[in-house]
């Protein structure tokens, strides 16, 4: 089964039911859309325990689009069939309190957090103030999909050097874009169309930490995200970060969340005002995965501890292991929620 709905979906629900029969299941905790609604679409057992682990839902509320609207709807009838919820944005969490009791829905308030240890290296010293004498570095990183609108940040550097009555810090911005992905090849002609060919680097897949330490601001450019991991690195490592105002970027504190998907101009104005030295200081909360981890883990036998035998705990290494390797997002395919 893969991330993306198929014809492989329809028999994954068979497979998946003869699956659960053969074991003695007390809990199932499901992730990914696609896994998550073939699981939930097997008839209700009651001695078996069904939680969705929510990295985001694939809509937001903000479109009228029917595939959206089929989408909130497919999710409306699956949530009949799960015990409780576990999300990470103010929509997602609305979404499941409206149909399920609120005791049975955990919002994580960063997420699944990050590898505390692994950023403490490239935290900056202060904030990012003016910079009259060199060029604003701008970071953007993320896959070169659609969702991410990796086109508009070479928009808005476009915007910015052409912004009137700016300093040579402005008018000299450089773009620097980490990720690879299908629209990697629009991406470097519209560079070039927009004669940006000096002002914009593609760095493709490398491990992003040494960038932002360096960067002046990161550019997040995504029409939605679960909870945008890239904004809670910035805002770990004290670097000013600046997206659309839309689900999974508006929750992220110090996160500057101005316009709609589109609105070049918001993204614009909001980076001359970082670039001017109007910074914006993050509320300090704990990222770190075992935060995450453990909270889970306390939701989880708080509402099911009476009907499993099992010490959720055992498996924090795997956990461990896990997060060690997940430092890169920009091979994220398209469609997963993972670090955003």
């Amino acid at each position: 089964m893969s991330q993306n709905p198929s014809l492989d979906s329809v028999a994954a629900v068979y497979e998946l039911s003869k699956w659960r029969a053969g074991k003695n299941l007390d809990l199932v905790i499901v992730n990914t859309a696609t896994v998550s609604a073939a699981y939930r679409l097997l008839p209700k057992d009651d001695d078996v325990a069904s939680v969705y682990f929510c990295h985001g839902l694939h809509f937001d509320g903000h479109t009228d689009s029917i595939g959206d609207k089929l989408l909130a709807r497919a999710e409306e009838l699956l949530t009949h069939r799960t015990d409780a919820a576990v999300c990470m944005n103010g929509f997602d969490h609305g979404f499941f309190l409206d149909r399920m009791p609120g005791h049975r829905v955990l919002r994580l308030p960063a997420g699944v957090g990050l590898n505390a240890d692994s950023w403490i290296p490239f935290i900056r010293p202060s904030l990012t103030s003016s910079r009259p004498d060199r060029p604003l570095r701008i970071v953007w990183m993320g896959y070169f999909v659609g969702r991410k609108r990796p086109l508009d940040a070479i928009r808005v550097l476009a915007r910015l050097r052409a912004t009137p009555g700016v300093g040579y810090s402005v008018l000299h911005a450089q773009l620097e874009m980490l990720g690879e992905g299908p629209l990697m090849d629009e991406a470097r002609a519209l560079a070039e169309q927009l004669d940006l060919h000096n002002a914009v680097s593609f760095r493709g897949h490398v491990d992003p930490r040494s960038s932002m330490q360096h960067a002046d601001v990161l550019l997040h450019t995504a029409n939605w995200e679960g909870y945008c991991r890239t904004l809670m690195e910035a805002a770990y490592i004290k670097l000013p970060a600046v997206s659309y105002a839309v689900k999974g970027c508006v929750d992220v504190d110090g996160t500057v969340a101005v316009g709609q998907p589109g609105d070049i101009t918001a993204l614009t104005n909001a980076l001359v005002a970082i670039a001017d030295g109007e910074c914006f200081e993050p509320r300090r909360v704990d990222a770190s995965w075992e935060a995450a981890f453990e909270t889970v883990t306390a939701f989880l036998l708080r509402e099911f501890g009476d009907q499993t035998t099992i010490d959720l705990r055992d498996i924090i290494e795997l956990d461990r292991r896990i997060v060690d390797l997940d430092l890169v997002e920009s091979q994220e395919p398209e469609g997963s929620s993972g670090r955003g």
